[in-house]
């Protein structure tokens, strides 16, 4: 790419090489973009997954009670009420996103939503989780993680 700056008008000049540098430099970067549309995600799709992690949790909690021994008639309860309470979640928003080396590195990518989730008691709590490749829930992730993504 070439610059010029002439001096006596003070503004820049962009020669046809420039140009078609700057071009090319785009098309780099939106060709793996757009080929990965296909693999895209929906919000519905990300929601249901994340309700389907939330249940795996705590299913994984009371299979932990079942193997120690310490199952009752509360802890069932327990369970059951825990199990009503996620399906009762309200995603306000659901935002997705990938990290930017996956445009390129990953033939199949994966996915990083924020969702904000209003549960029963009106609470809004903001929580991050890595979805990985066919429709599995890898688990939570940090805000900082989620500055990184695109």
């Amino acid at each position: 790419m070439r610059f010029r700056l002439q001096r006596s008008a003070k503004t820049l000049t962009i020669s046809a090489r420039g140009l078609s540098g700057i071009l090319c430099m785009i098309a780099v970067l939106l060709v793996p973009y757009l080929l990965s549309l296909r693999y895209s995600l929906a919000a519905q799709e990300a929601t249901a997954l994340i309700r389907h992690y939330l249940r795996y949790q705590s299913s994984q909690r009371y299979a932990e009670l079942y193997r120690d021994g310490k199952i009752n008639a509360p802890a069932s309860q327990i369970y059951e009420e825990e199990l009503e309470k996620i399906n009762k979640l309200q995603f306000e928003s659901v935002k997705i996103g990938r990290l930017f080396p996956d445009y390129f590195l990953s033939v199949r990518p994966t996915f990083y939503v924020k969702a904000v989730i209003r549960d029963d008691n009106g609470q809004l709590t903001t929580r991050y989780f890595h979805l990985g490749t066919d429709n599995l829930v890898i688990g939570e992730t940090s805000e900082f993680l989620w500055a990184l993504v695109l």
